[in-house]
């Protein structure tokens, strides 16, 4: 035995050589279909090549699956956004459609009221407000340029707002009708009697001037009266809030609530007696 295995150890170069040419012989004739079936001799190269070509096949597909995923998923990804960025415009569009639908219902709304008048009337936007204490006002887009000057009334088709303080060239500044220099003649639509509304720098008008044997309760509109000529007749001021009758002097102390909510203004009219210049 021991003889054997020095045999074998003193030509093992020749051995190797032997597998080798075998090994090559198989692959040589890999590609032909045989017509006996390998013995086992050749079976062990064959095994020998055949395992880590199967190994680097199966890595490389796998490779390639994970690229293709990956592509996919890249590609859906960028889908994803533009559908995101389509949805977002057209809810963008739906919002403005919206705005512009309601801007154009409450444009036709003080259109219709200006056409009950006999006077002519500048639409304005309202693009600022300010509060100054007990002095507010509010700021339009129109000046100058559209033949607007201090004191023309500015109302809408709820009440009148005020009248214009300051004019520059494409802008103005309205004094509010609640501002503490603010009064306005009115006449109650209901008992006909005059008096004046100020305002009293914190929302509300005061009603002055209403003799105490009038016929005044809460609910009452107040309206201007016309009088001085700055106001036209016939626009509501204001609702009667609050009346207390003395048992002496001459007036009753009445307040009101303004016709108009100041902080919701979007659109008004400036009113001319006359064609503006």
């Amino acid at each position: 035995m021991w003889k054997i295995w020095d045999f074998i150890k003193e030509r093992r170069k020749l051995f190797g050589g032997i597998i080798l040419l075998a090994w090559s012989f198989s692959l040589f004739t890999a590609g032909e279909t045989p017509r006996l079936s390998p013995g086992p001799l050749a079976k062990v190269p064959i095994a020998l090549v055949s395992y880590p070509q199967r190994a680097i096949t199966y890595s490389l597909n796998g490779l390639a699956g994970i690229g293709r995923s990956y592509f996919l998923l890249v590609g859906v990804e960028a889908e994803n956004q533009k559908l995101k960025q389509t949805l977002l415009e057209l809810e963008a569009n739906k919002f403005l459609c919206r705005e512009t639908q309601s801007e154009n219902t409450r444009l036709k709304t003080l259109l219709h009221y200006s056409l009950a008048n006999t006077y002519t009337v500048i639409p304005a936007q309202v693009i600022g407000q300010s509060q100054n204490g007990g002095y507010l006002s509010l700021t339009l887009n129109q000046g100058q340029r559209a033949g607007l000057r201090p004191g023309l009334p500015v109302a809408t088709s709820q009440g009148l707002v005020g009248r214009i303080s300051e004019v520059g060239f494409q802008e103005a500044k309205v004094i509010l009708l609640t501002d503490r220099n603010s009064a306005v003649p009115i006449l109650m639509e209901k008992t006909r009697s005059q008096g004046i509304a100020r305002g009293t720098g914190d929302g509300k008008l005061e009603i002055c001037y209403l003799s105490r044997l009038e016929d005044i309760a809460v609910g009452d509109l107040a309206l201007t009266s016309g009088l001085e000529g700055i106001f036209p007749k016939g626009i509501r001021v204001g609702q009667i809030q609050d009346v207390r009758r003395k048992n002496y002097g001459l007036f009753q102390d009445i307040w009101a609530e303004p016709s108009v909510d100041f902080s919701r203004l979007e659109e008004v009219l400036v009113i001319f007696q006359e064609e503006p210049k």
